[in-house]
This record gives C-alpha cells, sequence and structure tokens, in this order.
C-alpha cells in the first residue's frame, strides 16, 4: 500500500467520527492541496514527477481531487444528518 492510499484510509477513519469542524477543516485542507498540485502543473508541468514517489504532477492532482470529493461528501453528509441548530455549535467559533 502507498503513502497516498495511507493517508486516505487514515483520514476517513478519523472523520467518521469528527465533528462538523473538524469535517470543515478536512475539508479546506485538501482543497488546499489540490491548490498546491495545480501551482505545481503550472510550474513545471503535469507530467514532472514527484522526486519521491515518482509519480507525475497531473497523477497526485488527480489523487487530491479524489480526496476532496471524500471530504465534501463527508460534510454534506453532515449537514443532512444534522439539524441547523447542531451544526449552529459545531462551527460557532
Amino acid at each position: 500500500m502507498n503513502d497516498l492510499a495511507r493517508n486516505r484510509e487514515k483520514a476517513a477513519a478519523i472523520l467518521a467520527t469528527d465533528t462538523g469542524r473538524k469535517k470543515m477543516a478536512h475539508l479546506a485542507e485538501e482543497c488546499a492541496e489540490v491548490i498546491k498540485c495545480i501551482a505545481k502543473i503550472q510550474r513545471f508541468g503535469p507530467y514532472s514527477k514527484h522526486p519521491e514517489s515518482g509519480l507525475t504532477n497531473e497523477v497526485l492532482f488527480l489523487a487530491e481531487c479524489r480526496d476532496v470529493q471524500l471530504a465534501l461528501d463527508r460534510y454534506m453528509a453532515y449537514i443532512r444528518e444534522t439539524t441547523p441548530e447542531q451544526r449552529r455549535k459545531d462551527l460557532a467559533p
């Protein structure tokens, strides 16, 4: 199992019990990873390879997009399963 798969498994296990605040933070972090991948593609091109993993920037970008979709799905499920009052409490500063 590669590092990307291990990280996804860990995130899925943690997010299963997380609050809305943590789910939102995870979504924001995954979006930041997509932005980072886009910047690398713009700077080095889609077929440039990561020095450690050997994966191309395009493959890493697609993997991060998948992670964003998973985080978004989890957050949307949280919205469907909670009331506005619960979310106000969960997401209050």
